[in-house]
């Protein structure tokens, strides 16, 4: 039996033995929905061959993605720069309605709403937590600390 290797097309990879060309090369991504490979557009980092998916793709700190999904919007098109500092950080988990690329105490598009318990400083365009009438306060590490050094205030 006679087996000859065939060079992958385009921007297409494919591992040791395998069977098809299916994965893509570095800079691109697989789109699940019609298994095309497509250039990674600007927000995301694709620095791996055949790792990058339309499901799994890395979107990179201060940028948003809004669904993991071609067939709903397309990835170049579904990628946006965050417009506050510090509000986005990007990864490869999309959930919750892109939630899970916000930082601690911002949700919702672009990461530009703030979570309930926070409030939305102008000054720093940042949503900083509220300490008035927060139950929690005592949990939070800066206030252990405070609390801790008047605890050992007193008892000295």
């Amino acid at each position: 039996m006679n087996r000859r290797c065939t060079a992958c097309s385009g921007a297409f990879y494919s591992y040791e033995a395998a069977k098809e060309c299916t994965q893509c090369l570095r800079d691109n991504y697989y789109s699940l929905d019609d298994n095309q490979c497509y250039l990674c557009p600007e927000g995301t980092t694709c620095t791996d061959d055949g790792v990058s998916t339309t499901e799994h793709l890395l979107i990179d700190e201060n940028y948003w993605r809004g669904t993991n999904q071609d067939a709903i919007k397309p990835v170049k098109e579904a990628v946006h720069a965050c417009n506050l500092p510090f509000a986005c950080l990007g990864g490869t988990n999309f959930s919750d309605g892109g939630n899970s690329y916000c930082a601690e105490g911002y949700q919702g598009p672009l990461c530009q709403v703030c979570e309930l318990g926070y409030f939305f400083n102008a000054d720093e365009q940042t949503c900083d937590w509220c300490v008035k009438g927060d139950p929690s306060v005592f949990t939070k590490p800066i206030f252990l600390v405070i609390y801790a050094a008047i605890g050992i205030a007193i008892l000295s």
